[in-house]
């Protein structure tokens, strides 16, 4: 018998989904709730289910809560991992203060040019390890309320060991840290000490050992989790099937991380196009800021999600979809008009240009704002539905995971992250902008207060899509 069907379904034997039903509700008590096939009134599917991996399919409760209980399991199963900073921290410690140490002392004797050269190779290998090491902060907030069923629930993979506990992440986002930190030093002692053969050499090693292993074929490091990410990476590329909850979520991730990505193929183009030490000097017209690269790779996460919306509405027929593909070519004059800067004279950037450019930033940033309050994350104080509500919930939404009770701290907490979302929206246009990459410092800051903004998005993301899971699939909420 199959348990899941190519689309990650729960399929097989009513008989035996049943049983796997009441094993739930051994482990979970009254948290689980069984009860026959729902059928609910007939509607559009819309894009917020597509997304979230439902479109198309009814609620089906005894395979829901298998699917709990296996996932309730995994996450609490196996805990010898659970103690590896104890083992390991002192080490870590003195290991990341020796190589601190070694960079305060060598960084500032390095000449100007070695200098630059640390943002040009390291800035989106850095950002990509905190966007690891907040994904773990995440995971460890669910695990801290101990909410059951657990929200990642709403990823419905067709295996829970695809999951990797918040732990596990940990131990990946430290093991990535130490790398990038270890090569970072030596390429900066080396640099100083005039050691230009080892130098060179760090940085293809900085990008070179993370690929290695990710694509390692060996049963180790967690080579489900890993293989199911690469997967995922390609479905994001080529969204030409149907768009699953985690196919959108790291589709969207990739739009935070768009001037990571296009900094990396700026790094890889300058190692490959001139010596590693003199590449600004030498591939500064093949990869440099006038480069062609560079707007086509900022732009590439949101034609991704563009493609998986248009896709979504030729299947689904829903037109919210096109609503949201329209939302994220919104980004595409922002990063075209900042790339126009280095082709046409500077006089004629000012006067046309930049108020095309700054007008299209706006909107973008508007756009974007209003999606994610009023479809993201279901907020009612920007519709006409913000009157429905009272109390401490009003302007939110009725039901908050964050928040039980009308919680006064935990709503507070929305509200933060609600004038944050829209203040850094507005700062968010800095890093879709290329004309503006020259400024080194200003421009990793505003990209760190992009993935942190992204970090508190997917809070309320997963929060909306994991009420509208266990209401479906008539699931009760549990805390503790």
């Amino acid at each position: 018998m199959r348990l899941f069907g190519r689309d990650g379904v729960v399929d097989g034997s009513s008989r035996v989904t049943d049983g796997l039903a009441r094993d739930a509700v051994r482990v979970f008590g009254d948290q689980v709730q069984t009860g026959p096939r729902q059928h609910p009134t007939k509607r559009k599917n819309t894009a917020s289910d597509v997304e979230g991996g439902m479109g198309g399919l009814e609620p089906h409760t005894s395979g829901a809560a298998a699917n709990v209980n296996q996932l309730h399991l995994h996450l609490n199963g196996d805990r010898k991992d659970a103690h590896w900073f104890r083992r390991w921290g002192l080490a870590i410690v003195v290991w990341t203060l020796f190589c601190v140490r070694t960079l305060f002392a060598t960084v500032p004797v390095m000449e100007r040019k070695r200098y630059e050269l640390i943002f040009l190779y390291y800035q989106p290998l850095l950002l990509m390890v905190i966007m690891c090491w907040l994904w773990g902060f995440v995971l460890k907030f669910w695990s801290y309320m101990k909410i059951h069923p657990s929200p990642l629930v709403v990823f419905e993979l067709p295996d829970v060991n695809y999951h990797l506990t918040h732990t596990q992440v940990f131990q990946v986002g430290t093991a990535l840290l130490l790398l990038l930190l270890t090569n970072l030093t030596m390429f900066a002692y080396a640099s100083a000490s005039h050691k230009d053969d080892i130098a060179a050499l760090m940085p293809g090693l900085a990008y070179l050992c993370p690929v290695v292993l990710i694509l390692c074929p060996l049963d180790i490091l967690y080579k489900q989790s890993r293989f199911f990410f690469v997967n995922t990476v390609v479905r994001c590329i080529f969204p030409f099937q149907r768009i699953l909850f985690a196919d959108f979520f790291l589709a969207d991730i990739f739009t935070s991380l768009a001037k990571a990505i296009s900094d990396s193929e700026r790094a890889l183009c300058s190692m490959w196009s001139a010596p590693v030490l003199d590449a600004l000097e030498v591939a500064g017209g093949v990869c440099g800021s006038a480069s062609w690269h560079i707007p086509f790779w900022l732009a590439w996460p949101y034609v991704c999600r563009l493609l998986q919306c248009l896709y979504q509405f030729r299947t689904t027929g829903d037109r919210l979809a096109l609503v949201n593909a329209l939302k994220y070519s919104t980004a595409l004059p922002v990063i075209i008009l900042s790339a126009m800067k280095y082709h046409i004279p500077t006089e004629e950037w000012y006067r046309y240009y930049k108020p095309l450019w700054l007008g299209s930033s706006l909107l973008n940033s508007a756009f974007s704002f209003y999606w994610d309050i009023t479809f993201d994350f279901e907020f009612q104080f920007l519709s006409t539905k913000s009157s429905m509500l009272s109390g401490r919930n009003r302007g939110l939404r009725a039901e908050l995971l964050y928040a039980p009770n009308g919680n006064k701290s935990g709503v507070l907490i929305y509200w933060w992250m609600v004038i944050s979302n829209f203040l850094l929206r507005i700062t968010w246009t800095y890093k879709l902008s290329s004309h503006l990459r020259n400024h080194q410092v200003t421009s990793l800051l505003v990209s760190v207060c992009e993935i942190f903004r992204r970090f508190q998005w997917i809070f309320l993301r997963v929060e909306k899509q994991y009420l509208s899971y266990t209401k479906m699939h008539k699931l009760s909420i549990a805390y503790g």
